[in-house]
């Protein structure tokens, strides 16, 4: 039998082999009206940590909220017992070790059908909780749908789906459980962002858009579909933002459920997971903007980007981020930048870099404040594990009448996340050409100052350049911060006369410069040999 692999970064002082819990509500189980058929109305049964051994600290029970642990008040779990039910003024459960897909073939369920339980419980399905819970109850009884091909609800969807991996997984007997559905992509996102330049040919800011593609989702058009998309721009990026007219780090998008045709027709693979025909996959997208961020940053040519996205498929307003290899890069980059409010912003002027509602937040040293998202937060349960009732001895040690005994599965699991970053840059170049007037042979060896005059709110650190033409007449250089310079020669060739000339030289796109901006500029010069007559 296949093991569950172990969720990483379970944290110890949270998870007890005994764990009591209490189901929300004065009697029985948690219900915010009277459920069909026993079936909470919840869809899922919600148990409420509580400290304390059963066996040994029977006066240690408590419902003080200083008592349960941080960011969990409490934790989901899917019923496997239809028929059974509690009424019971104190409901207590112990946390096993078994794995529920080893629990329910030690009962007779087939292979498939308690790996497919198994699934729902650490892989989000994007369904309602009712849903979700009716589909475990099918599963383990074997109900499936009549025509896997057309499934006639939600419920049916979920099935056929959690059916169809599971039996991927039972035929392939060299892997675990996670791994499999890591080698599956299973409701993986990838992030990539725009690879344009930051300037388009015409000097203006390229407007750019960030992608974030589930591969394979678990449940086609309901794991993905109307899901929401929370997008960060993490430490180490600067001048961006998802606004044009506000410094605004965070934002969130909604992730549709695409199907490229069927018909064979179609030739890109938009997914990147090699189909092109009846493809579904699961896209969401966001725009960003070049956006200066104010003194310590280049003000017009460049802007480092790293965005990362998590996709909230359980719709709780909250994203898991412990569990799963995938999540690896985003937890060690998870801090967002801060930001604070402007205060010299002017609400009577336009809005936007220079007058803008909110500004980075910086410490003592200036250096960016970042933070993890503050809607991000921790599971701490194991997944996939049978919870049951206690044992008729612990009943009689608690005085507890010793009810029928009631299995629940944990289902915890953490939506996805991902990031990508790109830096784009459009420092400005500048090249002159140097001629002799008469013969309009290159000249050799003339040096000229390129000296920056104005443009930048902050004087860039330098400020001159030294240009000296080579044999073909001439010199270059590049990474220049955009504005207006004045060109002079500082020495002239052997044999030439001076070059009196003051040249204006304006580098930069058309939010410096307007109309006609150029990011590399160039000058034709002429020098006068000695003795010649112009």
């Amino acid at each position: 039998m296949k093991k569950f692999a172990a969720l990483f970064v379970v944290i110890a002082i949270v998870i007890f082999f005994i764990l009591p819990s209490a189901l929300l509500g004065e009697e029985g189980d948690k219900s915010t009206s009277i459920p069909p058929a026993g079936i909470p109305a919840s869809g899922q049964y919600e148990l409420e940590p509580k400290t304390g051994d059963p066996n040994t600290d029977n006066d240690s029970y408590s419902d003080d909220p200083e008592s349960i642990p941080d960011s969990s008040e409490h934790i989901e779990a899917y019923c496997l017992d239809l028929d059974v039910t509690r009424s019971l003024e104190e409901d207590v459960y112990i946390e096993t070790d078994v794995d529920v897909s080893d629990e329910l073939e030690a009962d007779g369920v087939d292979p498939v059908n308690a790996e497919a339980v198994e699934i729902m419980a650490t892989t989000a399905t994007g369904a309602e909780n009712l849903d979700n819970q009716q589909a475990v109850w099918d599963i383990i009884d074997d109900n499936m749908p009549a025509d896997p091909a057309n499934p006639a609800n939600e419920v049916e969807e979920v099935v056929v789906a959690v059916m169809s991996m599971a039996e991927g997984f039972v035929a392939d007997p060299e892997t675990d459980l996670q791994t499999y559905l890591d080698n599956e992509n299973v409701n993986e996102i990838d992030v990539e962002l725009d690879t344009d330049t930051l300037v388009d040919g015409n000097g203006d800011y390229n407007d750019f858009e960030a992608t974030a593609i589930m591969e394979n989702p678990l449940v086609p058009g309901i794991t993905d579909e109307g899901k929401d998309t929370f997008w960060y721009i993490l430490g180490g990026s600067y001048n961006v933002s998802f606004s044009e007219t506000d410094l605004i780090l965070e934002t969130t998008s909604t992730m549709e459920d695409k199907e490229d045709d069927n018909d064979g027709s179609n030739t890109e693979d938009t997914d990147g997971d090699g189909e092109t025909a009846d493809d579904h996959y699961g896209i969401a997208t966001v725009p960003y903007y070049f956006y200066w961020w104010g003194a310590g940053y280049p003000e017009f040519e460049e802007m480092s980007v790293n965005i990362g996205a998590c996709v909230d498929i359980d719709e709780d307003g909250d994203i898991d981020k412990e569990k799963g290899e995938d999540l690896d890069n985003f937890n060690a980059n998870a801090n967002v930048v801060q930001t604070v409010d402007n205060p010299d912003y002017d609400p009577g002027e336009s809005s936007g870099a220079y007058n803008s509602p909110h500004i980075v937040e910086t410490d003592g040293n200036g250096q960016v404040v970042t933070a993890v998202p503050s809607n991000v937060d921790i599971d701490y349960y194991n997944a996939g594990k049978v919870l049951v009732t206690v044992t008729r001895d612990q009943a009689e040690e608690l005085e507890l009448e010793y009810p029928t005994d009631q299995r629940f599965v944990i289902e915890s699991y953490s939506e996805p996340c991902d990031d990508d970053s790109e830096t784009y840059s459009a420092w400005g170049s500048f090249e002159v050409t140097k001629t002799n007037s008469v013969t309009q042979n290159p000249v050799e060896g003339a040096v000229y100052l390129l000296t920056y005059i104005s443009g930048q709110t902050y004087t860039p650190a330098t400020t001159e350049y030294y240009l000296t033409t080579g044999a073909d007449g001439k010199a270059d250089v590049s990474g220049l911060p955009w504005g207006t310079y004045e060109l002079t020669e500082y020495s002239a060739a052997t044999g030439y006369s001076l070059d009196l000339g003051t040249y204006t030289i304006e580098i930069g796109g058309t939010v410096l410069f307007g109309e006609g901006a150029t990011i590399n500029a160039t000058e034709d010069v002429e020098n006068d040999p000695l003795g010649s007559i112009t």
